[in-house]
């Protein structure tokens, strides 16, 4: 096994500066031994780890190292940006085994790679160096292309589905939180005042979302208005609420509808109006009182809308298996902790239950830090909806225009996601249903 063979060559190593090399890289930085040193001598205090820029044999980057504990969960940085923008070295959760560069010290402090873990060795390791206070960097000044992509399949138990499966569960038993899609709010809780919290970014007065504005509010300053004074906001959102009655005639004959993040309550009034028992949900208590007020004097051919504040911030204010569709629209890329609420709108969900998705999509290929969203790129959103386990693609996105929209249904068997199986294609065509979900 890779940990087995890799604590062996430490064990006989002399160095007191490691890197590990897989067979099919091709290193393209001349003396990148010596700029290897000169990283490490310079670098800031506890720099124990350090990853170069990975490249695909097309000359895209792969990776200028990785994000583990993140509201898009484990992903690759910058992943298709091109080498020439990618010009300062990053603080990171993790960067890649296949050229992994560590101090012996680290190793010796920290303890051996976990040879129970057949897949991510170098995560959980990074992880535990985290936590005793060592520090790990991408650096530019180093080029690699990594032809993986080209390999033959490999007939070798850490590559089947049985041992990538067998790897995450260690990593859940040894850690608290799953690998690929952690819940930041167990995270935050396990690891409090430890350094696997030094992302403040991530771990600072992010978590607090969302924000509640301060204030007496009028409808003047909430989405009726819009609504009532732009044909385009108008036309986009009666377009929604016709994709939501559609539903009941293809996929949920039920229909019970939550809106999370409702703001002032339009759109379950609007779904109201055409029979849908529709609940909105808001962590501002002056948006419900808006929305209570401007329909309490409505007539509705059923139910009449019901609005609910969410006080606690990390559960939606509903009981279990309460509703048959919930909506999130343009909420994912605000929220700082998907997985948490993905996990909330998986509990209140009946088994079967449909989850519709809107949420921006990033424009470019480099993260930007200035963003204070977390926009998704299309493998990045189907990433975290197939490694949380809980829901089955319905229908191939629709991107476009900067937006994703998606609609999955609810596991109640916690069998494979049918996610997996769209991760890495395009969809030939854009199903009707999917593209008439607008905002």
């Amino acid at each position: 096994m890779l940990s087995v063979v890799a604590n062996r060559m430490v064990r006989e190593a002399k160095g007191s500066l490691l890197v590990r090399l897989d067979g099919d890289i091709v290193v393209h930085t001349e003396n990148w031994a010596s700029e290897l040193c000169r990283v490490f001598k310079s670098g800031p205090p506890r720099l124990g780890v350090v990853g170069p820029l990975q490249l695909l044999p097309g000359g895209s980057v792969h990776s200028t190292g990785d994000w583990v504990l993140h509201p898009r969960g484990y992903h690759h940085l910058n992943q298709g940006a091109m080498p020439d923008q990618i010009t300062r070295a990053i603080e990171v959760d993790h960067v890649m085994g296949c050229f992994y560069c560590f101090r012996r010290e680290v190793w010796d402090e920290i303890g051996e790679f976990d040879e129970t873990i057949l897949r991510g060795q170098t995560v959980d390791f990074g992880l535990r160096a985290r936590l005793h206070d060592w520090r790990t960097f991408f650096i530019p000044t180093i080029s690699f292309t990594h032809t993986h992509c080209e390999r033959k399949p490999r007939d070798n138990v850490a590559d089947s589905e049985q041992g990538k499966a067998r790897s995450e569960s260690r990593f859940f038993e040894k850690w608290g939180f799953n690998r690929l899609a952690p819940d930041l709010d167990v995270v935050a809780d396990k690891y409090a005042g430890t350094p696997l919290l030094w992302n403040a970014r991530i771990f600072g007065a992010a978590l607090d979302w969302p924000p509640i504005s301060q204030g007496p509010r009028d409808l003047k300053s909430t989405q009726w208005q819009t609504y009532a004074s732009d044909e385009t906001i108008r036309s986009g959102i009666d377009a929604c609420v016709d994709f939501v009655d559609g539903l009941a005639q293809t996929h949920s004959p039920r229909q019970s509808v939550l809106q999370f993040a409702c703001g002032a309550g339009l759109l379950p009034h609007l779904l109201a109006k055409r029979g849908i028992a529709s609940i909105g949900v808001d962590p501002d208590p002056e948006l419900i009182r808006l929305a209570q007020q401007v329909t309490s004097g409505e007539d509705y051919p059923g139910e009449s809308p019901r609005y609910v504040v969410q006080d606690d911030r990390r559960r939606i204010p509903l009981p279990d298996r309460s509703v048959d569709t919930v909506l999130l629209l343009n909420v994912l890329e605000w929220h700082a902790n998907p997985v948490g609420l993905l996990e909330e709108v998986q509990r209140v969900l009946q088994a079967g239950g449909l989850l519709a998705i809107v949420t921006s999509e990033r424009p470019r290929p480099a993260d930007e830090d200035s963003d204070l969203r977390h926009r998704y790129r299309e493998h990045e959103l189907l990433g975290q909806l197939h490694n949380m386990n809980h829901f089955e693609m319905i229908s191939p996105p629709d991107a476009g225009s900067g937006t994703l929209r998606l609609l999955v249904r609810s596991r109640s068997d916690g069998s494979v996601s049918e996610v997996k199986n769209l991760k890495q294609r395009r969809p030939a065509s854009v199903s009707t249903s999917a593209s008439m979900m607008q905002t």
